[in-house]
């Protein structure tokens, strides 16, 4: 695991004691992530989608593509994603999984994760994204010792919040459905402000390195991060 990687491990971990104190949110956080052959016509036909998403009481809140992927879930790396919060289930419903089913056509393959936002900054979602360098991450938990996992986290916060160029947490959804892979245990959207504001945190750092290398081999059983940008 490089040194890109390995800090993103902490993404959802740094933040989370204090969000889950926020409650959970009555909406459905679904990422999708897409494996595009012709990625000009698929933006072009984006606006349809979205139209019909609208239509079953879902709004994108963030899609572009992705650069770079690090990790070892078994998923290809995929080049265009989608964050979509909707007030009912997207992967509950037939209507739903159709719906995705069309959004993949022409794709080498879509997958897709669903489940409630423990936390979800509706403030942040109302900005354009800019210059922000999105992190995507999806992990298994090993379960072998919860409670040692959430003092893990918050050990882990304490370390990172207070630190400059720090990453943002956008949304934390506790996966509970999906389409075209295994359910994983969570789906998170984060960012930096830019890619030097990244460049600058994992640099000065190295600390924040070494503690997430120790919590992973503790903690999880796999995990994937993908690198993107976002259009909106």
């Amino acid at each position: 695991m490089n040194k890109f990687s390995t800090l993103f491990c902490t993404l959802s971990f740094t933040f989370l004691n204090s969000v889950l104190a926020i409650a959970e949110t009555p909406s459905h956080g679904i990422l999708a992530l897409l494996g595009v052959n012709d990625t000009s016509s698929y933006d072009n036909l984006l606006s349809s989608f979205e139209e019909k998403a609208q239509s079953m009481n879902c709004a994108i809140l963030r899609e572009g593509p992705v650069v770079a992927e690090d990790g070892d879930i078994d998923l290809d790396q995929p080049n265009r994603f989608i964050y979509f919060d909707c007030e009912t289930s997207l992967l509950g419903s037939s209507n739903g999984r159709d719906f995705l089913t069309d959004l993949g056509k022409g794709t080498d393959y879509i997958a897709a994760m669903e489940g409630t936002p423990f936390f979800q900054d509706s403030a942040s979602f109302k900005r354009n994204a800019g210059e922000r360098s999105y992190i995507l991450k999806v992990s298994h938990y090993n379960n072998s010792n919860p409670k040692k996992r959430d003092l893990d986290f918050a050990h882990l916060g304490e370390t990172v919040q207070p630190r400059a160029d720090a990453y943002q947490l956008e949304s934390f959804v506790g996966t509970t459905r999906a389409y075209g892979m295994p359910t994983p245990d969570e789906a998170v959207v984060l960012y930096y402000d830019n890619a030097a504001a990244g460049d600058r945190f994992r640099d000065n750092n190295p600390d924040v390195l070494n503690k997430v290398v120790d919590f992973n081999d503790k903690h999880l059983t796999d995990y994937i991060y993908y690198f993107a940008q976002s259009r909106r």
